[in-house]
């Protein structure tokens, strides 16, 4: 019932999706810490034997954060049913065009995406591709979900944060060319695909974490902030 994630967070989202998929809702992933930039994964390899011997005393925490769930219907066809980590990516496919897909809550019409694409992420993915299109960091063990555009073709249109229990879905409009990308690991191609479901419901990653591990510690140590200012 545990998993050792070695490398960077591409690793560790890997890993949490397969569990995921096949259902094991209580297997734990512990991630140690050998990439770049380095978010998600908790465990410094200089500090590993040194946090295995609080583990098997007992002295570690498990955080639960929530992950998209997606369903890819086409009438007359089985659905495909997808666990994202960090986010899914309904993006232009070809450099010269753009996409424009419409946005439903709960089956109504709620906005229409016209631009580069948009960006539905989870609350541990929002520090992801999210954030760098100037999505809002969300806490990551919030139970919400964030829809961020990409270079949209209008200036009024802003990142959305909404609450667990709605279900958002997509549908391609007119003849644009739009990739499904989940986590930068799955892609597909949305014209064949009637409507795209999103939601974020039960399923969950059990990350092992230093007992004191703070998140906005990380934060600030990852992005540099303050770093400017005052004494810590």
């Amino acid at each position: 019932n545990l998993i050792i994630s070695l490398g960077g967070d591409g690793t560790l989202i890997s890993t949490c999706r397969k569990i995921a998929r096949k259902g094991y809702k209580d297997v734990h992933v512990l991630g140690i810490y050998d990439g770049t930039l380095g978010f998600l994964t908790d465990i410094d390899l200089n500090e590993l034997e040194q946090f295995f011997d609080e583990f098997l005393e007992g002295k570690y925490d498990v955080e639960r954060p929530l992950m998209l769930e997606i369903t890819l219907k086409k009438q007359g066809k089985k659905d495909i049913n997808k666990i994202a980590f960090n986010d899914i990516v309904l993006t232009r496919s070809a450099v010269i065009s753009m996409s424009k897909v419409d946005a439903y809550l709960n089956g109504k019409y709620f906005n229409t995406y016209y631009g580069d694409g948009v960006i539905v992420s989870s609350p541990v993915g929002s520090t992801a591709y999210n954030m760098s299109a100037n999505g809002p960091i969300i806490y990551p063990l919030s139970k919400t979900f964030c829809i961020t555009p990409i270079c949209s073709h209008s200036l009024t249109q802003r990142p959305v944060v909404l609450p667990s229990e709605y279900k958002l879905s997509f549908k391609n409009m007119g003849s644009s060319n739009v990739s499904i990308v989940i986590d930068g690991q799955d892609s597909f191609d949305m014209s064949e695909f009637d409507e795209v479901f999103i939601t974020i419901g039960s399923t969950h990653a059990n990350l092992i974490r230093h007992l004191d591990r703070d998140y906005f510690d990380v934060l600030k140590e990852k992005l540099h902030w303050g770093h400017n200012g005052g004494k810590a």
